[in-house]
């Protein structure tokens, strides 16, 4: 396999053993913690940065998230998300060859959750999407690839159903590097 596959392959093992050893880890605790099924609603802001020509030119762009899920048990969730990758207008339009570049998100993903104590949560994530590779001239048409997710974060829970979470966010193959600040809000 070539280096760059190795090490995509790396990290999708390394996410998928770390989210499926918190899923057990912290079983017996959800069985003692009660009933804590249910959907819940986040909104996150942030910075996506990675290997796209347009990261490499003007550096971070700002990154917005929405995401819907339902809380399996105290240890497993499941969401379906969407995330706006930069906010660059025409940034390419007067040049003549343009390169693609990453413009949004959306996917699956399955979230494993190891709680530290009452408020504080460790969590890691593993999901699969669709990312939109656009282009500013209209000559060239936009297309999606299909895109792994893998990331990790810490949850605070602060009042009934509500909790912020910090994350970090890699989406493998088009190489974008997202970390957000999100609030939550559990039904």
């Amino acid at each position: 396999m070539p280096e760059r596959s190795t090490q995509h392959f790396s990290i999708l093992a390394t996410a998928l053993l770390t989210g499926l050893l918190l899923s057990t880890s912290g079983a017996s605790r959800a069985a003692d913690a009660g009933d804590t099924s249910g959907v819940h609603l986040g909104l996150s802001a942030g910075s996506a940065n990675g290997s796209a020509d347009l990261y490499k030119r003007d550096g971070s762009h700002p990154s917005l998230g929405v995401a819907l899920g339902y809380r399996i048990n105290q240890t497993l969730s499941v969401e379906l998300f969407a995330r706006g990758l930069n906010f660059a207008l025409f940034s390419y339009l007067l040049e003549n060859n343009p390169p693609y570049y990453p413009d949004s998100h959306i996917g699956a993903a399955l979230l494993g959750e190891l709680p530290l104590s009452e408020s504080f949560s460790l969590y890691g994530r593993l999901g699969a999407g669709s990312t939109k590779m656009v282009n500013d001239q209209v000559k060239n048409p936009a297309y999606r690839i299909t895109d792994y997710s893998v990331g990790a974060g810490l949850s605070y829970a602060f009042g009934h159903g509500w909790s912020s979470k910090l994350e970090i966010l890699r989406l493998t193959r088009s190489e974008v590097n997202v970390a957000s600040l999100g609030l939550e809000y559990r039904f």
